[in-house]
């Protein structure tokens, strides 16, 4: 049980439980306790939080690319609909059709348009002055209000990874990049070699790609003529054109290639409307094998440590799943419940798979494909730096300000909050040393969970995290004027670290130690810093 709730929390809501939480869970000896814990952490805040951050990888959200509050967008934009729970194949509608215009109305856009004006009038009176207009103030939940409220997420296409590099087109909309992008995160098929040559693994030829690329080769980006007829100056982004700003010849016949969506039929382009919408229509098909299956992939990916098919975003011929039964019931119902994604979450984690033990026998120790046990993990660099930070009671060092452009200014508790692939601070140290990945690639790819020296040497002796348990306003130094009795703050110690009582010998020797110690603020705080380089506390087991 204790190891149970540790993982289901850690998984889904991005923390550890709390003291509270695993004493609750613990006593409760009802038979239905894990399918409760399982629906209550679905619906914690954080569990949305934990897949827009996923979403932020998947999409290549690089603050390196991007201004800062483009990336805060697409994370909020994509926590409020996990937050509420929106069906999957309407969240990928608006992350696909993205636009400036919106749907909103001429009411909304004039006032958009004035309070821009406002603030650009401020701006350059601010300048004259040699100062600079401060952030605009955000509520302390800006993923239920403003642009994370908008029908479509328009800030995925603010990449300048998107943008022709070079030639009479700098500057301007590159579909290829952004074709790639959208096939790895939303398909999970990845195209990069078929740019250029025949995809050596795979169906997918140059015709394939460029026919593909050319449905979202109708996007520009600036004042467009609607806005500019409307005199609506400040409303600049991406909009829709009548026609593809850039076209790919045939390799064999030279003739331009039409839409496609991907390696099938012709889309009929209609004035005023979105190829990028016919695509859409094609994905939610019946026809498409690819869109409902990077997922169900994508989710059990997340729960295992690898996909059914694997890795998580290379859904090909070449590679077929594992599990192929598995998958195609979990994508049956996944369907049938309307692309409800707290569903899918729901069903596999009350799989008895989900569930296993992490203890192996004589058969099955060196299982990694069956899901015989419960293959052991470590956790991710946000998830670590939150869970020193609970455990200590001390805040996060990290930058939040908004760099790059105007943006708005707000506060971040949680790393696992954290849009930026490139955050600023002194606990940015722990997230690079982590492989907190930094999104410079078209796949979900970066995240790595491979040990390296400077880990080791971060909880061994950092300054920086012996400060942390040491604070004199930390959650250690509480304690100990709170708890009196040692043998209880030992067990608080073990459940807010590991999510379990010590065993008797753990208890024995502890105690030794306490006595040893030159005082019993020392000694816990010894205590503290040996449960956090234990193996147990940085992997989900």
């Amino acid at each position: 049980d204790s190891d149970f709730l540790r993982r289901v929390t850690l998984d889904v809501a991005g923390r550890l439980p709390t003291v509270d939480e695993a004493k609750t869970f613990l006593n409760d000896s009802s038979p239905d306790k894990r399918a409760k814990a399982i629906d209550r952490l679905l619906t914690d805040p954080l569990h949305a939080a934990v897949w827009a951050t996923k979403m932020c990888d998947a999409l290549g959200a690089d603050n390196r690319t991007m201004y800062d509050q483009s990336v805060y967008r697409i994370h909020d934009w994509f926590r409020n609909r996990f937050e509420r729970n929106v069906p999957w194949d309407q969240m990928v509608r608006g992350a696909l059709t993205g636009t400036l215009a919106d749907g909103r109305s001429d009411e909304e856009l004039q006032a958009e348009n004035a309070r821009l004006a406002e603030r650009r009038k401020k701006e350059q009176e601010l300048q004259k002055e040699g100062k600079k207009l401060e952030p605009e103030p955000l509520t302390d939940k800006p993923w239920r209000v403003g642009p994370a409220t908008r029908n479509t997420l328009e800030d995925f296409s603010y990449n300048l990874k998107f943008r022709v590099q070079a030639g009479p087109r700098k500057g301007q909309m590159d579909p290829r990049p952004l074709t790639q992008h959208v096939a790895t995160a939303f398909l999970g098929v990845r195209l990069e070699c078929a740019e250029c040559h025949k995809h050596p693994h795979d169906r997918w030829s140059q015709q394939d790609f460029f026919g593909f690329t050319t449905a979202f080769a109708f996007l520009n980006r600036g004042l467009s003529p609607e806005m500019q007829a409307k005199k609506l100056t400040y409303i600049n982004g991406v909009f829709v054109t009548d026609k593809p700003q850039e076209t790919f010849p045939d390799p064999q016949t030279g003739e331009p290639l039409p839409p496609r969506v991907l390696g099938g039929a012709v889309i009929d382009v209609q004035p005023g409307v979105d190829p990028r919408l016919e695509v859409w229509k094609w994905m939610v098909s019946a026809e498409n094998p690819y869109f409902v299956k990077a997922i169900v992939n994508r989710v059990w990916g997340h729960y295992f440590g690898r996909g059914l098919i694997d890795p998580v975003d290379a859904l090909s011929e070449a590679n077929p799943p594992s599990h192929p039964e598995v998958l195609d019931e979990l994508c049956r119902d996944f369907v049938a419940h309307g692309y409800d994604l707290r569903q899918l979450h729901r069903r596999i984690l009350n799989l008895r798979t989900y569930q296993r033990d992490y203890v192996t026998n004589g058969t099955n120790a060196t299982d990694e494909r069956n899901y015989s046990h419960r293959v052991l993990r470590r956790m991710s660099a946000e998830l670590i730096l939150d869970a020193i930070a609970n455990v200590t009671g001390t805040p996060l060092k990290i930058d939040v300000a908004v760099y790059g452009g105007p943006g708005d200014s707000r506060t971040v508790e949680r790393a696992i909050e954290m849009p930026l692939s490139r955050p600023r601070g002194d606990d940015t140290y722990v997230l690079r040393i982590f492989d907190k990945p930094q999104r410079t690639q078209s796949c979900d790819c970066e995240r790595s969970s491979n040990p390296n020296l400077s880990q080791a040497l971060y909880f061994y002796n950092d300054a920086d995290l012996t400060a942390k348990i040491t604070n004199p306003n930390g959650r250690l130094t509480k304690l100990l004027t709170q708890i009196t009795d040692d043998n209880q703050l030992l067990d608080e110690l073990y459940l807010s670290t590991l999510t379990r009582l010590p065993t008797a010998t753990e208890r024995e020797r502890s105690t030794a130690h306490l006595k040893a110690a030159k005082s019993r603020a020392e000694g816990f705080e010894d205590l503290m810093w040996s449960l956090l380089n234990r193996q147990e506390f940085v992997v989900t087991h």
